[in-house]
């Protein structure tokens, strides 16, 4: 029976928090020289630094909050974790009101200390300052047939279910495959179970929405929502015997009104069992029956991104 309502998605919850975390898992063993956390009270945080003592990771925390949150910046040099804290760029923008042009000095360097490959860094500096929407964004015009599913981080956002947190600057970067591999095998080692997760929700076709109208394409990007399937795709089409619906759920993005247009996609898939994807539209059917004909438009498209 397939789902037509919302499933849960769960983070994945260890005793231990490092060995439930792809970032923190990453840090500890060098594939990255910092990365970032939030945690609500400092009594929280106190207690994070306990827990990551363990694991010889040092912590330093903000000195207020974002979004109700305080940031947690941790490494296994004190130095990294507290450059990270002084360059955040979410502080310099947000709070201090500074355009992101000003803060380019602070984005690079944050995007070096939680080492993202250059090439995406950079790609994703030269798309804010162009302000590339995302009907023009190469990385989504460009979409190899197959996607390695270290790359999916389409769940984050709504859980901790995702090998990197930054969009590529194509789904094909050499330098991506090579960091999500690492923080692949790091987790396969230490937290085999955390990796099975992984790969049980990750490595599948997913249908995704973006929204035109919302700016560039990081903000179309972060308030994406969509399906992901069990099932294959075989040249254009993706047979599916069951999906499960999204929705990212940033902070950031939470004053805005985001209609849910994709949502209602649902009850023509719990229809069908067939997508057939051509060019910029794609059709659901069963059998020989066509149940829906969706066509990317002015203010949604649609990606498939099949993850193997």
């Amino acid at each position: 029976m397939k789902l037509n309502k919302p499933k849960i998605i769960n983070n994945f919850h260890n005793k231990d928090y490092v060995l439930s975390s792809s970032d923190l898992l990453a840090v500890k063993h060098g594939v990255k020289k910092a990365t970032r956390i939030e945690c609500s009270t400092l009594n929280e945080f106190k207690q994070i630094q306990n827990d990551f003592k363990k694991h010889s990771l040092v912590t330093v925390v903000s000195d207020k909050k974002l979004f109700g949150k305080y940031n947690v910046y941790v490494s296994k040099n004190k130095k990294y974790a507290s450059d990270a804290k002084n360059v955040d760029p979410s502080y310099k923008i947000i709070d201090q009101k500074m355009s992101f042009n000003d803060s380019l000095e602070y984005v690079r360097k944050f995007s070096e200390l939680l080492s993202y490959p250059k090439c995406c860094y950079e790609n994703y500096i030269d798309n804010v300052l162009k302000n590339i929407n995302i009907r023009e964004a190469k990385v989504f015009i460009e979409l190899p047939v197959k996607i390695n599913f270290t790359f999916n981080n389409c769940l984050n956002g709504l859980s901790n279910l995702y090998f990197s947190f930054h969009l590529p600057c194509s789904f094909d970067c050499k330098n991506s495959v090579e960091h999500g591999n690492k923080i692949r095998g790091v987790i396969g080692e230490e937290s085999p179970e955390f990796f099975r997760m992984l790969e049980y929700y990750l490595k599948r076709p997913y249908l995704i929405f973006l929204d035109c109208t919302l700016g560039n394409m990081y903000v179309s990007w972060d308030n994406r929502s969509g399906f992901f399937f069990e099932g294959k795709v075989i040249k254009n089409k993706l047979f599916y015997s069951n999906f499960y619906y999204f929705k990212t759920n940033y902070p950031d993005y939470e004053n805005k009104n985001r209609k849910n247009k994709a949502r209602t996609i649902a009850k023509y898939l719990d229809k069908g069992d067939v997508i057939s994807f051509s060019g910029d539209d794609f059709k659901i059917s069963k059998g020989k029956k066509t149940i829906y004909h969706f066509e990317n438009n002015k203010i949604l498209v649609s990606k498939l991104l099949n993850f193997v």
